[in-house]
């Protein structure tokens, strides 16, 4: 008959019921404890119990009784009337940077923008003064811009070396930087370059065509790790012939999502976002 339960039932009934409540109470109170932490970033790295509130838009009461609670377990420390990441917190951020497979996070990211714009896409680090392929996910296309794991490129040409220009922070003057020509199209001019740079910075990607190699044409965009710095550039790479004009903003929008999604599996702070 509907509607009716017998006791034994009724008890279990009751007893998921209450389970149920108390299992997902701590799940949302992670939810919260996560946009309290998220509060803190690079560029803020200390904050108010009030900025901590208005970053998460939680009740005052809330905000501080979780502030509370994580000094009192070590996530936070509190300085005066301002909170920041705790040592235990540090230690940890330590440990999963040490344990971060860059080349095997990189892959799916890779082979999802193959699979997007149809043209190899490839991740870079860099060595000195040149970068280096780290991984390709090949097109599918016969023809295509030919790009091979340890092969060792020049900073001054193509789209990867104009990123690790624009954001890394360890490398030299661009005075400094051998520029030949490897084409005519390479920009060897200090002046030059340096604009072409100040472009990448601002816009946070960069578009090359024929500058390293003739007939050929990339796309690159910055990964940031947990730190704020420049941990690699993930591109993509084509013959101009598939890279005209109409193409040229999806492929670049392309490239940026994949850079941001590989920049928050390392822990970016700011999601991937380039710094102002």
């Amino acid at each position: 008959m509907t509607g009716l339960v017998d006791s034994g039932d009724a008890g279990t009934a009751r007893a998921h019921a209450v389970g149920g409540s108390m299992s997902r109470k701590p799940v949302l109170v992670l939810g919260k404890v996560r946009q309290v932490l998220d509060a803190f970033t690079a560029q803020t790295p200390a904050l108010t119990a009030r900025e901590v509130q208005q970053c998460t838009g939680l009740p005052a009461t809330t905000s501080l009784r979780l502030l509370q609670a994580l000094v009192e377990e070590g996530f936070l420390d509190r300085r005066g009337d301002r909170y920041s990441p705790g040592v235990a917190m540090l230690r940890w951020a330590a440990v999963a940077a040490e344990g971060l497979d860059l080349i095997g996070t990189a892959t799916p990211a890779l082979e999802e923008l193959r699979d997007a714009t149809g043209e190899s896409a490839c991740l870079f680090v860099r060595q000195g003064d040149h970068h280096v392929c780290v991984a390709v996910a090949r097109t599918p296309h016969s023809v295509r811009q030919v790009l091979e794991v340890g092969q060792v490129l020049p900073l001054h040409a193509g789209s990867a070396g104009r990123v690790f220009l624009a954001f890394d922070r360890g490398l030299p003057p661009l005075e400094d930087l051998a520029r030949p020509a490897l084409t005519e199209h390479t920009i060897t001019a200090v002046d030059r370059l340096r604009e072409a740079v100040e472009r990448t910075r601002r816009e946070g990607s960069a578009v090359t065509v024929e500058e390293r190699t003739t007939g050929a044409a990339s796309v690159s965009a910055p990964v940031f790790d947990a730190r704020g710095e420049l941990a690699a550039v993930v591109g993509i790479a084509c013959p101009v012939q598939r890279f005209e004009p109409p193409v040229v903003p999806s492929r670049t929008a392309e490239v940026t999502r994949a850079a941001r999604r590989l920049s928050r599996l390392l822990g970016s702070a700011s999601g991937g976002e380039v710094p102002a």
